[in-house]
C-alpha cells in the first residue's frame, strides 16, 4: 500500500559519529572573521569539536548585545552598549562584570571560571582578552574586539 505522505532522510548538519572525549557537545563551526558558518567545498557544514564549540559560544555571547534580539532569551549576551558608554575609569570594570556574568550563566553549565582580563584600546573599539575555565579542567583564552 502506498503511503499518503512521502518520507525521506534529512542530512545531519553535524557528524554525529564524532565521539567527544572532552565532555562537551560538538556543534557547527563558525568563522568569526567572515561572519558565517564554515563549509567544505561541497557545501556541507563543518563541525567543531566540543571544546571548540564551547569557545565559540563564549565568543558569540560576548559579541552579542543583551536584550537586542528577540530570538535570544534575556540571559544571552552582555551589556556592551551600557558598558562602553560609561566613563573611562568604570568601562573596563563594567565589561569585566557583564562578561563574567554572561559566561557563568551558560545554560549547558560548561563555564566555571572567568578571569585574567586585559583591555587595550584599538582604533575601532576595545580589545578584550580573558581566560575561561570549564568542566573537565578545560581552559581557553578568548580574544575579542568590542
Amino acid at each position: 500500500m502506498a503511503e499518503l505522505y512521502p518520507t525521506f532522510n534529512v542530512a545531519s548538519a553535524i557528524d554525529e559519529t564524532n565521539s567527544q572525549s572532552d565532555g562537551y557537545k560538538s556543534s557547527v563551526s563558525f568563522d568569526f572573521k567572515n561572519g558565517d558558518f564554515n563549509a567544505d567545498s561541497s557545501g556541507k557544514m563543518e563541525s567543531a569539536t566540543g571544546t571548540e564549540a564551547w569557545k565559540q559560544w563564549c565568543m558569540k555571547t560576548c559579541l552579542t548585545q543583551a536584550n537586542a534580539f528577540l530570538a535570544y532569551s534575556s540571559h544571552v549576551g552582555i551589556e556592551m552598549e551600557e558598558s562602553m558608554a560609561a566613563e573611562a575609569d568604570r568601562q573596563t570594570l563594567l565589561l569585566e562584570k557583564t562578561i563574567t556574568e554572561a559566561l557563568l550563566a551558560d545554560p549547558s553549565g560548561r563555564t566555571t571560571l572567568v578571569q585574567n582580563f586585559a583591555f587595550s584600546k584599538v582604533e575601532d573599539g576595545l580589545f578584550v582578552s580573558f581566560d575561561v575555565s570549564g568542566i573537565d579542567s578545560q581552559k581557553a583564552n578568548i580574544e575579542i574586539t568590542l
